[in-house]
């Protein structure tokens, strides 16, 4: 063939493949009761069921789901598992057969107004994604939950990652259960092997573990890279959110952590997680714990920004490699920094870098290396990796909330005369609240407009190009 034939069948192509029409999307309703076809579900007087729903929704469809109670445990998809099955968590009852594209997610919602609860009783979770990727879930109000790992899980058992950019928001998960084992990753929310994925405005409370195990969460992540949470709240947890295993550069920002019991965050054996703009309140054990083992190791975490109102707690528990703290505010903390002996011999535990906090009604330090009980001291220790000297920047000194002791976030806004304002790192002002008018925690229905998710636009086409004879 010769080129300008060549040529010719190209142009025919790149013509052809513009010009052809993709399914047209379409909204479709769901009920409780619904039995119409998929076709009648385009009206919102015919409504079908969720199982249909998730065995024909394609990209760029909208799914609304009326108000009303749904077991999805009755009504499963047909590749969900048998009961028996072991390991059947990892297939949601109610998991999506096909994929969404990057400007065409589809969307599973709860129709405006109205509030549909997911009750369920077994180990699988009744929503969620199985190797599928441009999914959202938004809206879901959980009822009973009764054995099962999570409300939504969204992953696989095991690599490759490829469930990818899925959204989980607007979701009010209030009713968890207690549990005497903690080994069963009892969360509201369970990632697991997920990539570029968003976790976002939910409402996580009332999973405990009445022996007090971290493993009862109301978000817990394993093997997550690339991902966000934010302007979540959790609430009553025996550990708010866990990021357990493996994860990659995962960002927790803009949450409300208040009265969780053991941990609020505990991000463990992963790397490049940056913590920031988080208020937490009430804690009793430790508002933010890293950890490492001898063969799992936890690097390069970033906690900086943040509001720590904590109840007989420590402030940071720091058992990290290459850790950098900064422009965070502790307060009533019984250890502002603390290293126990739990990570004798496993890491370190020294900071890299720790400076411009602020401290008030608590300036106890504990690293491997010795305890200093006032800043001053702990300013002149030589704790950080190298030797350095923690602190120098930092301050002691009431931060002036608007209403500390309060039990919403706004009420750990700075007063305008608080020492904490532009005397941070680069002059910013310490603690969660740089701007005075950020986002944080959940809000309602509606997301967050004031902050950015990962961007999940598709890459822009090559230009530039041409034909050489």
């Amino acid at each position: 063939m010769n080129t300008i034939a060549i040529r010719s069948l190209l142009l025919f192509l790149v013509f052809t493949l513009a010009h052809i029409a993709p399914a047209a999307a379409a909204t479709y309703y769901v009920s409780p009761n619904g039995t119409a076809t998929w076709a009648q579900a385009t009206n919102i007087n015919t409504p079908t069921d969720g199982r249909t729903a998730m065995l024909n929704a394609v990209a760029g469809d909208i799914v609304y789901f009326r108000g009303g109670t749904y077991k999805p445990s009755n009504n499963s998809v047909p590749n969900h598992v048998s009961a028996s099955t072991v390991d059947k968590w990892k297939f949601p009852h109610w998991n999506p057969v096909n994929s969404g594209t990057p400007s065409n997610y589809i969307t599973f919602a709860v129709y405006p107004g109205e509030t549909a609860t997911i009750t369920h009783d077994t180990v699988s979770a009744p929503l969620g994604v199985n190797s599928k990727s441009y999914i959202i879930f938004d809206g879901f109000t959980g009822g009973t939950k009764v054995s099962a790992q999570a409300f939504i899980f969204l992953g696989d058992e095991d690599p490759p990652r490829d469930t990818t950019y899925c959204i989980v928001q607007n979701c009010y998960f209030a009713n968890g259960f207690s549990t005497p084992d903690g080994g069963l990753n009892n969360s509201h929310i369970f990632t697991r092997y997920v990539q570029y994925c968003t976790i976002r405005n939910n409402y996580l409370a009332n999973n405990i573990c009445t022996t007090g195990n971290h493993n009862s969460a109301g978000i817990i992540t394993r093997w997550t890279n690339d991902t966000i949470f934010e302007n979540n709240t959790f609430y009553n947890n025996t550990c708010g959110m866990y990021a357990k295993h493996i994860d990659a550069n995962v960002t927790i920002r803009y949450n409300f952590f208040v009265n969780n019991i053991n941990k609020d965050i505990r991000a463990t054996y992963g790397s490049g997680y940056k913590i920031y703009q988080n208020v937490v309140v009430g804690s009793t054990n430790v508002a933010v714990e890293t950890e490492s083992l001898p063969n799992l190791v936890t690097t390069g975490t970033e906690i900086y920004n943040n509001t720590f109102y904590v109840t007989n707690s420590s402030g940071l528990g720091l058992y990290n490699i290459n850790e950098k703290q900064w422009n965070n505010i502790t307060v009533n903390a019984t250890n502002c920094a603390y290293r126990s002996i739990y990570a004798a011999g496993l890491s370190d535990g020294q900071p890299t870098y720790m400076d411009y906090n602020a401290y008030w009604n608590g300036q106890r330090f504990v690293v491997r290396i010795g305890t200093y009980t006032n800043l001053p001291a702990w300013q002149s220790s030589g704790a950080l990796i190298g030797g350095g000297n923690p602190d120098t920047h930092s301050i002691y000194a009431n931060p002036l909330f608007v209403n500390a002791g309060g039990t919403t976030p706004a009420d750990y806004k700075l007063q305008a005369n608080s020492p904490c304002r532009n005397v941070g790192r680069n002059g910013v002002t310490m603690g969660a609240y740089i701007n005075g008018n950020e986002v944080i925690g959940y809000i309602g229905s509606g997301i967050s407009t004031t902050t950015t998710s990962i961007d999940t636009r598709p890459p822009d086409p090559p230009t530039g190009l041409r034909i050489i004879e």
